[in-house]
């Protein structure tokens, strides 16, 4: 075969201005070509791969039904291959990407399903919608969203007829409803009614009414005998007192069974009495002691705990002394609470120049069961 040459080639020209003579072996004629004919005859076709780009051509592609996969690279700038993830995928139909996770600061509203633990909630963030969709309880405060522990009934776990779902229910309780709760011996086993407990029923501060009728002065320094005394007009409220004079410390004695509910534990006591017309004041003071079965009841009362109040300067107009200060029992349930009542002359804020009339106390004291069952 013959040789071939390219001659005529104008180094200093450009390709589009060169004439290239292209000589064959089976063919002795010269063929010129131009830039051109180079263009459109011996540069035409397809590149396979296109080694670098700087645009695509893109479509839309808004309503296909169809698990497409958003492409990335490995830097920022550069020459770069293009890559998939199969585990980040997008539809266009439902416009739904997913992935296995999301990092980093969330704004704009959230819906569907949400788990996992919530860090800090800005704005309208901390407020969760009637129909949000939630892994577990969540509640907030502040800018800051927690989650409910186990077992913990809130207000949302209780329907319009009040019955609390028994899924939130644990351990010793197995249902509940709106009227009452049974014992608090039944509850620890789990096998009490089924009912929450009526308002009197509930454990806490209770109180009792002791009248001046159930009084009796005592055997030495006592108090005057019980009187009744009119309220001054015919057929209106009388009132059955004891009189505490003002020149020594009276006294008057009363007992009463506590409940077995009672703690055993510290009482108070309030002092209801009539004085003068004159605002001055009285002294009120409370001695106590609990006794069970077998104990000796010849032993000396506790430490005296006064109340003091003043009176409204009328003497038909009842007066409630403040609550006095804890008093010491150290009972147990169902101990007899033996108690002196007296008048403390000698405390400062006792001035009234005449007797102070006692209509009765109310002691309160602290209960740890249901009832006394």
């Amino acid at each position: 075969m013959a040789s071939t040459k390219i001659s005529d080639f104008d180094a200093a020209a450009s390709l589009s201005d060169t004439a290239l003579l292209l000589l064959a072996a089976e063919d002795t004629s010269n063929t010129k070509i131009t830039g051109a004919n180079l263009k459109t005859s011996v540069l035409s076709g397809t590149a396979a791969t296109a080694t670098l780009a700087t645009t695509v051509t893109a479509s839309a592609n808004n309503t296909a039904d169809a698990t497409v996969y958003p492409t990335f690279v490995d830097g920022a700038t550069g020459a770069q291959g293009i890559e998939t993830d199969t585990g980040l995928t997008y539809n266009p139909n439902s416009g739904l990407l997913t992935a296995a996770g999301f990092s980093g600061p969330l704004t704009g509203n959230v819906t569907g399903n949400a788990s996992g633990s919530a860090g800090s909630c800005t704005g309208n963030a901390a407020t969760v919608t009637t129909n949000a969709n939630l892994t577990g309880d969540v509640t907030s405060s502040g800018s800051n969203a927690t989650a409910i522990a186990s077992g913990v009934i809130v207000d949302d776990d209780v329907n319009g007829s009040a019955a609390i779902a028994t899924s939130k229910l644990s351990g010793a309780l197995t249902a509940v409803t709106s009227n009452g709760l049974g014992t608090a011996a039944a509850l620890n086993t789990g096998t009490g009614a089924s009912d929450l407990p009526d308002t009197n029923d509930i454990v806490g501060t209770q109180d009792m009414w002791i009248p001046a009728a159930a009084m009796r002065p005592r055997d030495n320094a006592g108090c005057a005998a019980i009187a009744t005394v009119a309220a001054g007009t015919s057929g209106r409220p009388d009132f059955h007192v004891l009189d505490f004079a003002n020149d020594a410390d009276d006294h008057a004695q009363f007992m009463v069974a506590m409940p077995k509910s009672w703690d055993g534990g510290n009482i108070t006591f309030s002092a209801y009495w009539i004085g003068l017309a004159a605002t001055t004041g009285v002294a009120w003071g409370l001695q106590v002691k609990a006794l069970g079965d077998g104990e000796d009841i010849d032993v000396a009362y506790g430490v005296a705990v006064v109340t003091t109040d003043d009176s409204q300067g009328s003497a038909t107009e009842i007066n409630v002394s403040p609550a006095s200060l804890d008093i010491a029992c150290s009972g147990a349930a169902g101990d007899l609470l033996f108690c002196q009542i007296f008048r403390d002359v000698s405390d400062g804020n006792d001035d009234m120049a005449g007797a102070a009339r006692l209509v009765g106390i109310k002691i309160n004291y602290t209960t740890d069961a249901l009832n006394d069952a």
